[in-house]
């Protein structure tokens, strides 16, 4: 069977004069259609009749859309490679994709290719840095994913500085204190994150000073203050990216946190992050931080990263544990514990494929049971 793509004239041509625009194209083919259901009409009238001349007769010809006056005419595989591109720029990802590549061996060609999909993005306004764009080793099929969606090099972690927290002031806090029991918790509920214990007078969110400018990448001035029992939380991050990047690219994954003490107290602060596979599984060796702050240390904010990278196929979750108290049995009232904010958890854009194997869930668990198993994972 000869493939569409493979016309360059003969009697596959579009009946329209080069001269005439798109919409001539259109009116062409919707008066052919017009004449053929009108042919179909007369044929059928025909066969209807009860008269015997009309069943033997022979139906009329369809009358066809005269040709435009010019000799030359246009094959609708023809048009030049730099229309077409220019054209499909303007659709959507997912008809590029499923649709498109299906219609003929050029079309696939066009937009199975990584500089159409450069211009794409450059269409779309979406910002790609110069060192992704020029990297031999990323398909067409990387660069397709991005004018999906692109979450690379930001954070994935919600509520970190306290966003969504409303700020108590130390009367309000210890008011909510007093006023709850046993069952309730005595602090704020913190969106997104999991609070695991609340030692002490529990969690609390304080508005940071303008003197802590070393902080300024943070997206609000504030911070979460540990008692002086132990304070922990959690948040599971889920890692939303196409599947086959996370598997064969790996890309690096980025986590950190700042941490610091109250004045005139020591602190403990601890951090703990993992990555967790998609059957709720440990990936790899996870990351742990634990640090004993002496109450004659400087206060200062200290900053904490590591980079997870080639950790192996099946990368979903990343969990983020982090927590704290106060040093040296400090039994004072108050949120005088270690503090954190600022956490973040990003994904690097991949630069090279290190594997072509694929993740294989064996445990036949449903999405809610293997964010069970996420949770208790450690």
């Amino acid at each position: 069977m000869t493939d569409p793509g493979d016309f360059q004239g003969g009697s596959d041509k579009c009946l329209i004069n080069p001269s005439e625009d798109a919409d001539s194209l259109l009116l062409a083919d919707a008066m052919s259609a017009t004449h053929l259901g009108e042919a179909r009409r007369r044929l059928s009238s025909s066969n209807n009749s009860d008269n015997p001349a009309d069943i033997h007769s022979t139906p009329a010809t369809p009358s066809m859309p005269r040709m435009a006056s010019s000799t030359t005419v246009y094959s609708l595989f023809s048009i030049p490679t730099e229309i077409l591109e220019e054209i499909f720029v303007r659709l959507d990802s997912q008809t590029l994709i499923d649709s498109v590549p299906h219609v003929c061996r050029r079309w696939k060609a066009i937009v199975q290719n990584s500089t159409f999909w450069k211009n794409k993005l450059l269409f779309d306004n979406i910002h790609i840095p110069p060192s992704v764009l020029n990297n031999q080793d990323l398909d067409w099929m990387f660069y397709s994913s991005l004018c999906s969606e692109n979450n690379y090099e930001i954070n994935l972690i919600q509520n970190g500085c306290g966003e969504e927290v409303e700020v108590l002031t130390i009367h309000q806090a210890i008011e909510l204190e007093n006023n709850s029991d046993d069952s309730e918790s005595p602090w704020p509920d913190y969106p997104h994150w999991t609070v695991l214990s609340s030692g002490g007078q529990g969690w609390t969110l304080e508005l940071l000073g303008s003197d802590e400018n070393n902080l300024s990448d943070l997206s609000r001035k504030a911070c979460y203050s540990t008692s002086y029992m132990s304070c922990t939380k959690e948040q599971i991050v889920h890692l939303c990216f196409p599947e086959w990047i996370l598997d064969n690219f790996q890309p690096e994954i980025t986590i950190t946190d700042y941490y610091n003490k109250c004045f005139g107290h020591g602190a403990v602060y601890e951090l703990n992050v993992m990555i967790i596979d998609g059957c709720g599984n440990r990936l790899g060796k996870n990351f742990t931080l634990r640090k004993d702050i002496d109450i004659m240390e400087h206060d200062r904010w200290r900053k904490v990263t590591h980079t997870f990278s080639n950790y192996g196929v099946g990368a979903r979750y990343v969990k983020f544990y982090h927590g704290g108290m106060t040093g040296d049995n400090d039994m004072e009232e108050g949120w005088y514990g270690a503090k954190m904010t600022g956490s973040r958890v990003t994904v690097s854009y991949p630069t090279k494929m290190v594997t072509t194997d694929r993740f294989e869930c064996k445990c036949r668990k449903k999405p809610h049971d293997v964010k069970d198993k996420v949770k208790n994972c450690w």
